[in-house]
């Protein structure tokens, strides 16, 4: 075989001679493969870098999954210990607490190495059978008790019977524990919620109570302003220094998720200064000094 230039192309006769068959191909042939070798060898990097973001991203949302999962186990386990806790023990320090009292029961470790904290605070009618309706915020144990009661990471509520049958009597008061003779605390329960990222009412900078201070607080009409009102919330006016001071308002009527009405219960006067607090379907909102919740001083 010879190899011969023909016309800008390389060309291999066959066999020695004229007589031998004459091959030949473009010397642009070479260059066609190596832009073709080059454009696979690309598009075969591109693929590779996108199932390396395909697989960073994906352990990144398994991370974040499985940190999610802790959390969710943690905040489980923390307020199951608070509710079997709460049942059996009237803590008073949790008595219409104007930001809720903290209950996560001492040694309570860390769950998949998640630390959360609880706080509780609880609504009282010793003459119902629905005697206690304690709410349960769970939150990071770094949260303040202010922050986790108006958003929770988990909330739980639940409403104690501390009467063993309709006829008996209750043996349950704040400081009655499981330890207490004939204590009654928790003769029955119901789990009204169980909820994760709740919105309960809450009160802000911005909130304002009409009027700002009546002549006289007993029986007083007024207006609230505040958020995550919803039908059938119920109004009080309680005081943060006597947790014995909590007087219902009636004729509560909801007009909007900001805005509701109603009038003060009977107040008398000189029991100081006295803060709304609005109970609805999520919980309280928190009152008190220390929080942004209208007050009127009586």
């Amino acid at each position: 075989m010879t190899a011969e230039a023909t016309g800008g192309r390389r060309c291999r006769r066959a066999a020695a001679g004229r007589g031998g068959a004459l091959a030949c191909r473009s010397d642009s042939d070479g260059g066609s493969t190596l832009i073709l070798a080059l454009i696979f060898l690309l598009v075969i990097g591109i693929m590779l870098l996108s199932l390396a973001s395909l697989t960073a991203a994906d352990l990144r949302l398994t991370s974040a999954f499985g940190t999610a999962q802790s959390m969710t186990a943690a905040a489980d386990g923390v307020a199951a210990v608070a509710l079997n806790t709460a049942r059996t023990n009237f803590d008073g320090a949790t008595l219409d607490a104007p930001v809720s009292a903290a209950c996560s029961p001492a040694g309570t470790a860390p769950i998949d190495g998640v630390s959360m904290g609880a706080w509780c605070a609880t609504l009282w009618e010793p003459l119902s059978q629905e005697t206690r309706v304690v709410t349960i915020s769970v939150c990071p144990s770094t949260e303040s008790a202010v922050s986790c009661v108006t958003a929770p990471f988990l909330q739980v509520i639940a409403t104690m019977d501390d009467y063993p049958s309709a006829n008996s009597n209750s043996v349950c008061i704040p400081g009655t524990t499981q330890q207490t003779p004939h204590s009654t605390c928790g003769a029955q329960m119901t789990v009204d919620s169980w909820a994760y990222a709740v919105s309960p009412p809450s009160f802000s900078s911005t909130s304002t109570v009409s009027p700002a201070q009546p002549a006289t607080c007993d029986q007083a009409a007024f207006t609230l302003s505040g958020a995550n009102f919803v039908t059938g919330s119920q109004v009080y006016l309680a005081s943060a220094s006597d947790p014995s001071v909590i007087i219902p308002a009636t004729g509560v009527v909801v007009t909007s998720a900001t805005a509701l009405s109603g009038t003060a219960g009977s107040i008398p006067a000189g029991v100081g200064r006295l803060y709304f607090e609005v109970v609805g379907a999520t919980g309280p909102s928190a009152f008190g000094a220390s929080t942004a919740a209208p007050s009127w001083t009586c």
